[in-house]
């Protein structure tokens, strides 16, 4: 089974980071899965510098060695949110983080998972911005001139400034249309996407006959999550009150 879970947004609202944390455990507990995959946003202002992480970076590692002892695997890929901490990932997971894209196979299913941020069209400055604020150089630059703390600070004021997770169904849209293209472009069966906050399953036949798309949502919010069950079904999910609820499926 795979587990796959996005938008966390750790350390957005202290106060709720235990019992976020928790209920993911527990979830996960239940759930049993073979492989577990973040799709971005973890963390709401991580900024890895190499030397001690924010205490709820380590919380959530303290939830995950235990998967990876019992011979989980654990795949991490990067959203707008959370760009900037390749190595305490890669040393906790033994992978590398995952910026961009993955493809994989499931059920006889060839599908793309991604954050979704690259997914709406953006001007040539938003764009520009972004791939300038994803080379490792940036990294470097950002936390030299802001040491001690300071460049992770600085990216949680913006955060808390400038994000917003009120429902827009423009964003809903533009990454539907989004998972539409992907699919034709590269002969997919299916896209698994977060970054919207909104979880959804929608059918893309206008787009390529059988194909389908699946947003996860997010934990922060929600408590939404997807399953690839072995039994070729695919289950977007809610975790309330201790157990799993069945929010919509889909057979392969």
């Amino acid at each position: 089974m795979i587990f796959i879970v996005s938008d966390l947004h750790l350390g957005k609202d202290i106060s709720s980071d235990q019992d976020s944390l928790t209920q993911l455990a527990a979830c996960l507990e239940s759930t049993r899965p073979d492989h577990l995959i973040f799709l971005g946003d973890v963390f709401d202002a991580f900024i890895d510098t190499g030397k001690q992480p924010p205490s709820v970076v380590e919380e959530w590692a303290s939830r995950i060695k235990p998967l990876l002892s019992g011979g989980c695997r654990v795949t991490y890929l990067m959203g707008n949110h959370d760009r900037w901490h390749r190595g305490y990932i890669e040393q906790l997971t033994g992978n590398a983080p995952i910026r961009r894209s993955m493809l994989l196979d499931w059920a006889g299913q060839h599908i793309q998972l991604e954050h979704g941020d690259f997914g709406p069209s953006h001007n040539g400055s938003t764009s520009f911005g972004r791939w300038l604020s994803d080379l490792p150089v940036m990294h470097r630059l950002y936390t030299s001139v802001l040491p001690f703390g300071g460049a992770g600070a600085l990216a949680a004021a913006i955060s808390r400034r400038f994000s917003s997770f009120e429902p827009n169904p423009a964003a809903v849209k533009a990454l539907r249309n989004y998972a539409g293209r992907v699919v034709v472009a590269h002969d997919l069966d299916g896209v698994i996407m977060g970054h919207c906050h909104q979880p959804g399953l929608f059918h893309l036949s206008t787009f390529k006959e059988g194909a389908w798309y699946l947003n996860s949502g997010d934990w922060y919010e929600h408590r939404s999550f997807i399953l690839l069950e072995d039994n070729h079904q695919a289950q977007l999910c809610g975790w309330h009150d201790g157990a799993k609820v069945i929010l919509d499926s889909l057979s392969v």
